[in-house]
């Protein structure tokens, strides 16, 4: 058996290295940076649930019950349709990284599977107040959703999985805290009603304590 080694020069993919190779090295230093996506997410709902309950410390918070599926089948504690409840007041959280986007030279937050209104699918939000996270190599971002700010269509997985909240700073913004301070100035100002609920430092006992709740 003959093997041949082909020699490949950095520069023929180095648009793949650009793209996943920037956020990883932003990153690197990250308390989380070796933590899995879906455990992430639990450590950012624990951490918004937390500053959102406190801005409203007279309001009864519980956590969302499971419900039922549209097949008839009970949901599991995963799957609830919102993630908890204040004052009657349906609460779904959803965070997402700010990553490099290598086409535009830019960084961009890529919030996916939320259930908003779609024609002939859902007539109303499957919850009544959405929080997002913005997670950044130094602290998370917690905003209040003005259910309108970068909405966008998921192709044919909409009606199942949901719509698309994408935030993307100017092209050629490559430094990250300027791109994510331009994000956030843009969807809580103008025509844009987000609202910036707190920001929490990666290395708070917030997040160590979220941290060890989880793992």
């Amino acid at each position: 058996q003959i093997r041949l080694y082909l020699e490949i020069s950095a520069s023929e993919f180095g648009h793949i290295l650009n793209h996943a190779g920037r956020t990883t090295m932003e990153y690197r230093s990250s308390p989380l940076a070796h933590v899995s996506g879906p455990t992430r997410g639990l450590i950012f709902q624990a951490v918004a649930r937390h500053v959102y309950t406190s801005l409203h410390p007279n309001v009864e918070h519980c956590d969302a019950t499971p419900g039922w599926c549209i097949n008839g089948q009970r949901r599991n504690e995963s799957q609830t349709e919102f993630d908890w409840s204040s004052n009657g007041r349906r609460v779904e959280c959803k965070s997402a990284q700010l990553c490099w986007l290598d086409s535009r030279q830019t960084w961009r937050v890529f919030f996916s599977s939320i259930k908003f209104p779609l024609r002939g699918v859902r007539e109303t939000a499957a919850f009544d107040d959405l929080i997002l996270v913005i997670y950044t190599p130094e602290k998370l971002h917690i905003l209040k959703h003005d259910q309108h700010t970068g909405v966008s269509l998921a192709g044919l997985s909409t009606a199942a999985d949901g719509h698309n909240v994408v935030l993307t700073a100017a092209s050629n913004t490559t430094c990250w805290k300027s791109a994510c301070n331009a994000i956030l100035s843009r969807i809580t100002s103008g025509s844009s009603f987000c609202e910036l609920l707190g920001e929490v430092e990666l290395g708070s006992n917030l997040v160590d304590d979220a941290v060890a709740a989880t793992l």
